[in-house]
C-alpha cells in the first residue's frame, strides 16, 4: 500500500478552499442568524463610545467589537459584510496552512489541518456566526505555533509574537486565558528542564509580566462581568453534556441516539490511538496540543460549574483547533501507510458526520429565523405596542417592528429615539387603549414577576431566549407594593 502524501495533502487543501468559497455563498442564499448575533449587530450599530460601554456590561472581552468598528467604514455594518468578517479568520488560517505549516511539516499536515478546521465539530457554523469565536481560533492557532517557535529557537522575535497573539486571544475570548495560561505553564516546565534555564526563565517572566500589565485594565471589567452572572440560573450539566464535551473535538451533538453513541465511542478510540502514536514517536509538541484541549475542558467545567453556568462547546472551539493542528502534525511523522490510512479514515468519518450535523443545524437556524420573521411581520403594524423589559429583548425584536409603538420600562440601555421610556406598565396600557400590547422578555426579570402574576397574558412567541407575551384583557389595578 502506497500513499502519496503531497498529492493527498493538496487534495485536502483544495477541498478546504472550496469550503471557504461555500462560506461566502451561504449568507447570500440563506442568511442564518443565531440569537446571540442580534446582540452583536445591535451593539455595533451604536456609536462607538456607547457600544463599548455596552460591551463592558457583556460577558465577553472587547476585541471582536473593536475589529468590527474598525471595519465599519468599509462594511457599513451590513449583515453579509459582518458574516464576511467572521470568515476572514478562516481565510487567514488557510494562508497560514499553505505557508508556515506546509513549510514546517509538509503538504499532508497543511491540507488535513485546513480541511479539519472547515468541517469538524462546529467550525463551519462558527465561521458563519457574527461572534468572536473565529478570531479566537485564529489567535489561538498563532499562539500555539509560536509556543513551538519559542521552544525551538528561544529568540526575541518568537517571544514577542507569542506574547502578542496570546494577548490578542485573551482580549477576544476569555477561555483563551485558560488555554494560554496552561500553555505558559507547559513552557515554564520545559524551561526548568533545560540547562540554561536562568536566562530563559527571565524571558518567560518578562512575557508574563507584559501580559499582566496589558490585561489589567480589562481584568477589572472581567471581575464585574462575572459578578453580574453569579445569580443567573442556567440548566444543570447532564451526563450527555459531559460525554459530548469529551468528544466535541470530532462530533458536537449531545443526543444519546445509537448513531451518536457509536460515533462518540469511535472518537474516544481515536484519541486513544493518537495518544499511543504520540508516545511511540515521542511527539511532545503534539502531546501538548492534546493536553491543552482536554485540560481546558476540565478547568473550564470546574470554573463555570462553581460560578454561574455550564460549559458550551463553542467555548472550547479554539482549543479544539490546536487539537486538530497537533493531530495533523502527528500525521507527518507516520511512516506506516496502513496506520496513516486508519487515521485518515477516522478523520473522514468524523468530517462526514459533522457535515451532516452542520447541515441539520443550518436548516434549524433557517427555520428559526423564518419563524421569527413570520411572527414579527404578523404584528408589525400601528395597532401594536411593544414593551421591553430587557435590553436583549429589545436587541432581538427592534429591527422587525418598525411600524409599532415601542416602550421600555428601563433607561439603562441606549435605545433608538423612537423607543419611549415609561417605568409603569399601567401608564403604558392607559396611553394605548384598543391596541394590542406585547411584553417582551418579561418572564426573565424578577422585578416583573408581579405583572406576570397579575396580568392576563398568553405567550405568542418563544425563541428559546426571548418570550413575547400578549396582554389579553385590561389588568386589575397594580400597586407598586404588590408582589
Amino acid at each position: 500500500m502506497y500513499i502519496n502524501r503531497d498529492v493527498l495533502g493538496k487534495l485536502f487543501f483544495a477541498i478546504a478552499i472550496l469550503i471557504g468559497i461555500f462560506m461566502f455563498i451561504c449568507p447570500l442564499s440563506n442568511m442564518m442568524i443565531h440569537v446571540d448575533e442580534y446582540w452583536t449587530v445591535s451593539l455595533i450599530n451604536l456609536p462607538f463610545i456607547e457600544g463599548m460601554r455596552v460591551a463592558a456590561c457583556d460577558v465577553h472581552p472587547p476585541l471582536h467589537y473593536l475589529i468590527i468598528y474598525a471595519l465599519s467604514p468599509i462594511t457599513h455594518n451590513s449583515l453579509f459584510a459582518l458574516k464576511v468578517i467572521s470568515i476572514i479568520p478562516y481565510l487567514m488560517i488557510l494562508a497560514i496552512s499553505v505557508t508556515k505549516i506546509r513549510k514546517d511539516y509538509g503538504w499532508l499536515t497543511s491540507g488535513v489541518f485546513a480541511f479539519a478546521i472547515g468541517t469538524m465539530s462546529i467550525f463551519f457554523i462558527e465561521f458563519l456566526t457574527v461572534r468572536m469565536y473565529p478570531w479566537a481560533i485564529l489567535f489561538m492557532i498563532l499562539s500555539f505555533i509560536y509556543f513551538k517557535e519559542v521552544i525551538d529557537k528561544f529568540d526575541r522575535r518568537s517571544w514577542i509574537l507569542l506574547t502578542l497573539f496570546t494577548l490578542l486571544g485573551s482580549y477576544t475570548h476569555y477561555f483563551l486565558l485558560i488555554t494560554c495560561g496552561l500553555m505558559y505553564l507547559l513552557l515554564l516546565a520545559h524551561i526548568l528542564r533545560s540547562p540554561d534555564k536562568r536566562e530563559k526563565v527571565k524571558s518567560w517572566i518578562y512575557s508574563v509580566i507584559s501580559l499582566v500589565i496589558l490585561y489589567v485594565p480589562w481584568f477589572l471589567i472581567l471581575m464585574r462581568q462575572i459578578g453580574t452572572q453569579m445569580n443567573v440560573t442556567y440548566k444543570d450539566m447532564t451526563l450527555a453534556d459531559i460525554f459530548n464535551y469529551i468528544t466535541s473535538f470530532a462530533i458536537n451533538n449531545p443526543d444519546f441516539t445509537v448513531e451518536m453513541i457509536l460515533l462518540k465511542v469511535l472518537a474516544i478510540i481515536f484519541v486513544g490511538f493518537v495518544i499511543y502514536l504520540i508516545y511511540k514517536h515521542n511527539a511532545k509538541y503534539e502531546a501538548s496540543g492534546i493536553f491543552l484541549m482536554f485540560a481546558t475542558l476540565i478547568v473550564g467545567v470546574a470554573i463555570l460549574s462553581v460560578s454561574f453556568r455550564p460549559l458550551e462547546v463553542r467555548y472550547l472551539i479554539a482549543a479544539i483547533a490546536i487539537f486538530w493542528l497537533s493531530v495533523s502534525i502527528l500525521l507527518s511523522k507516520i511512516e506506516d501507510d496502513k496506520i496513516l490510512a486508519i487515521l485518515l479514515a477516522f478523520i473522514l468519518i468524523f468530517s462526514a458526520a459533522s457535515i451532516i450535523i452542520t447541515h441539520d443545524e443550518s436548516l434549524s437556524r433557517i427555520d428559526w429565523q423564518n419563524d421569527r420573521t413570520e411572527f414579527l411581520d404578523s404584528i408589525n403594524n400601528n395597532s401594536t405596542v411593544m414593551v421591553y423589559n430587557t435590553n436583549f429583548g429589545y436587541m432581538f425584536i427592534h429591527d422587525g417592528v418598525n411600524k409599532t409603538t415601542e416602550y421600555s420600562v428601563s433607561d439603562t440601555y441606549f435605545f433608538d429615539d423612537n423607543v419611549k421610556i415609561c417605568e409603569k406598565i399601567d401608564q403604558i396600557i392607559d396611553k394605548n387603549p384598543k391596541k394590542n400590547i406585547y411584553l417582551v422578555n418579561w418572564k426573565s426579570a424578577d422585578k416583573s414577576k408581579k405583572y406576570v402574576k397579575t396580568l392576563n397574558l398568553t405567550e405568542e412567541y418563544f425563541s428559546g431566549e426571548v418570550a413575547v407575551l400578549k396582554l389579553i384583557e385590561p389588568p386589575h389595578p397594580i400597586e407598586d407594593g404588590d408582589s
